[in-house]
């Protein structure tokens, strides 16, 4: 990309986000006009992404994502919203309440900027260490991805290809893809419509790179607006920030494209609506489309979706009681819309909203979608009930949480129980939905991804499901702890969990950045200038520039280390595929290839055509299994490359045949991928010699 098309790029994508700013604060000086502080960012950043997803929703119905609509469609929108509040402002205006003078019942009358205000210096230092040693690492995986390009399985397997699919298209539906092993066509896509939309205005998956560190951040000032509810804003946040250190998460979330971040941020941002929403309307409304953004971004958010969305409505409907049919009508209304579109394409193409799973309404049965993947869907709960591979379990939560997994599972079910005879239903929902959400999750089939033998390796990877449950059941956790004498030790020993947790030469299969020792010893340096600048700043300032400076320390800091893991040497691994599509002109690449990511290039300017045909039985794509039928599809469609996989029969036809030349062969360890260059006229007999 030119420095001109990068400047482009950069306009286009600042005139989004600003309408997207305006639409935002308009609605939340409106609709929050008395919110300060933590919660008043939550409901900014909450109404932003439901008011992306609503665009990219309803252009993406109709093949509208394209950069010229979607402009207009964000000027447009933000113009009309700003106009009509600004209206109503004017109409409406009188003085307000400050909320944060206003009494918390949990604070015993005092104000919450008082009780943040009065946290001991000691307390802040450790939370400032702990947030700065996540905050350093997580920098330092997204600004390595950056230099190296997204690498992750799963990102490469869908969430991109999703994302350029729709980008390329315009349409807003995966059931165009075709993912060799297995029917990805089903999942709900609102992390990756998200992407679509940063492909769209800036030609590059920045924006998918850089998602997850922005809505990581994001999570900790939610739960900062659910602790500071209670006095208790200081101990969630750094309670919270161990959950996001733990190897399982820091080394999955951060710089991939994964979308497990984006449902943790609004169902923590719907709770954190409610823990301040009183007698007014539109926090419930808001908390259940947060819900529905959940739920519209992945399967194993539904069952955490639907909890928060039953809390929000059991709330309004007790402080309501005027109104809760008009407001829980319309906050159902504003969940389906939020996450609802990909379940009804579902029901409407397959015969059923989630067609792996069986379905049933009374003798109405839903059509089941068998999957290949079915035998790696086992759930924790299935070898915990049978006493099986607790040995292999066991070893995976010391791989994933770290050395101190116990610490972490400990605290974990303390705030997931503490607050169940709660007299004030926040707190009490928080544990009602830390518990179902839990149980939800050691039921997902998948969680332990193994067969009926032990659990295999996905085990560990796939405890990043896990962490709707933690956050919540740790945030309730320092709510209760928060006014006691025990609320210094939670970041103390958390410091201790996140530092062991990623020790020297710690890493897990497939994830990066290693952190070596070096690297470690910067970590924990940035930390500790964090926590000492913090502690300076908590002194009867002497110099306006006193904060200011301590704040600038603290970013050079965690900056600092960031660019000390820029250098690491892997940089030098980067993907041959993914470097091959960087180099090549747009063009077409049809074939067999599970990470049609690494073939789409920067900007997703590559299409890649996975060549597949319907079985009959269950609708469920299928490879071309026939030589002559592969030949002939490569020659209708006049593909000028191909992509296989190697060692297969598939890379054999084309090696037999001398119109296809290699290209590139990445020899990766997670999705190998061979391109050849179709040199001449394919022989569609496969009546050469050496053929399959």
């Amino acid at each position: 990309m030119t420095i001109t098309a990068l400047l482009v790029a950069v306009v286009r994508a600042g005139v989004f986000l600003g309408a997207g700013a305006v639409v935002a604060v308009s609605l939340t000086r409106v609709l929050f006009p008395a919110w300060r502080g933590s919660p008043a960012v939550v409901a900014v950043a909450m109404i932003a992404l439901g008011w992306a997803l609503g665009l990219g929703q309803i252009l993406g119905a109709v093949g509208g994502l394209r950069r010229g609509p979607l402009l207009a469609a964000a000027l447009v929108s933000a113009a009309a919203v700003a106009l009509a509040c600004r209206r109503f402002e004017v109409a409406t205006a009188r003085p307000t309440e400050d909320a944060e003078g206003s009494s918390s019942p949990a604070a015993g009358g005092s104000s919450v900027a008082e009780t943040e205000a009065a946290a001991p210096p000691a307390l802040l230092v450790a939370t400032v260490l702990v947030v700065a040693l996540v905050a350093a690492v997580w920098t330092a995986a997204t600004v390595v991805t950056a230099r190296r390009g997204i690498y992750d399985p799963d990102s490469l397997a869908y969430h991109l290809p999703f994302a350029t699919l729709f980008a390329q298209t315009g349409f807003a539906d995966p059931t165009g893809f075709r993912f060799p092993t297995a029917p990805i066509q089903f999942f709900p896509a609102n992390d990756e419509l998200l992407s679509a939309l940063g492909l769209v205005l800036t030609e590059s998956v920045a924006f998918a790179v850089v998602k997850n560190l922005l809505f990581g951040g994001l999570v900790l000032v939610a739960a900062h607006a659910i602790g500071k509810a209670f006095g208790a804003g200081m101990l969630a946040v750094s309670a919270t920030a161990v959950v996001l250190g733990l190897p399982a998460v820091a080394f999955s979330q951060a710089g991939e494209a994964m979308n497990d971040t984006l449902p943790l941020l609004v169902l923590v941002g719907g709770l954190a609506l409610l823990a301040h929403a009183r007698d007014r309307p539109a926090p419930y409304v808001l908390a259940l489309a947060g819900a529905g953004m959940a739920y519209g971004s992945k399967y194993s958010a539904i069952i955490c979706s639907i909890a928060v969305g039953l809390l929000a409505l059991v709330l309004l409907w007790r402080r309501l009681p005027a109104h809760r049919v008009r407001w829980g009508g319309l906050g159902v209304v504003a969940s389906l819309a939020m996450g609802g579109s990909w379940y009804l394409r579902n029901a409407v193409v397959y015969g059923s909203p989630v067609p792996p799973t069986h379905l049933a309404l009374g003798p109405l049965q839903l059509r089941t979608i068998t999957t290949e993947a079915a035998e790696d869907s086992y759930s924790v709960a299935w070898y915990l009930v049978r006493g099986r591979a607790l040995r292999q379990l066991w070893d995976g939560l010391g791989q994933g949480l770290g050395p101190l997994f116990l610490l972490v599972v400990a605290v974990a079910l303390l705030g997931a129980v503490i607050g169940l005879r709660s007299g004030d239903g926040v707190r009490r929902g928080l544990s009602i939905v830390a518990v179902v959400t839990a149980i939800g999750y050691v039921t997902l089939p998948g969680s332990a991804y193994g067969g009926g033998g032990v659990p295999g390796p996905g085990f560990v990877t796939n405890l990043h499901y896990a962490m709707p449950a933690l956050v919540i059941s740790v945030v309730a956790a320092a709510v209760a702890l928060g006014r006691s004498r025990w609320a210094g030790a939670v970041p103390a020993v958390g410091l201790l969990v996140v530092a062991s947790g990623l020790g020297p030469g710690r890493r897990l299969r497939g994830w990066a950045p290693p952190l070596e020792g070096a690297g470690l010893i910067v970590l924990l340096l940035a930390g500790a200038a964090g926590g000492m600048v913090a502690w300076l700043s908590t002194r009867p300032p002497r110099a306006r520039l006193v904060r200011p400076a301590a704040a600038g320390v603290a970013a050079l800091a965690v900056l600092g280390s960031a660019l000390v893991f820029a250098q690491q040497p892997r940089l030098a691994e980067i993907d041959a595929a993914q470097r091959w599509a960087a180099e090549v002109e747009p063009t077409t690449i049809g074939g067999w290839v599970p990470a049609a990511a690494l073939l789409a290039g920067p900007g997703s300017r590559h299409e890649v055509v996975t060549l597949t045909r319907d079985r009959s039985v269950d609708g469920g794509p299928v490879a071309l299994d026939s030589c002559p039928v592969w030949m002939q599809a490569i020659s209708q469609r006049a593909f000028p490359y191909v992509g296989v996989i190697p060692a297969t029969k598939w890379q054999a036809w084309v090696q037999a045949d001398p119109a296809f030349a290699l290209e590139v062969d990445n020899g990766a360890v997670f999705y190998r991928i061979a391109v050849y260059r179709v040199v001449g006229q394919p022989d569609v007999t496969c009546a050469g010699p050496a053929r399959p």
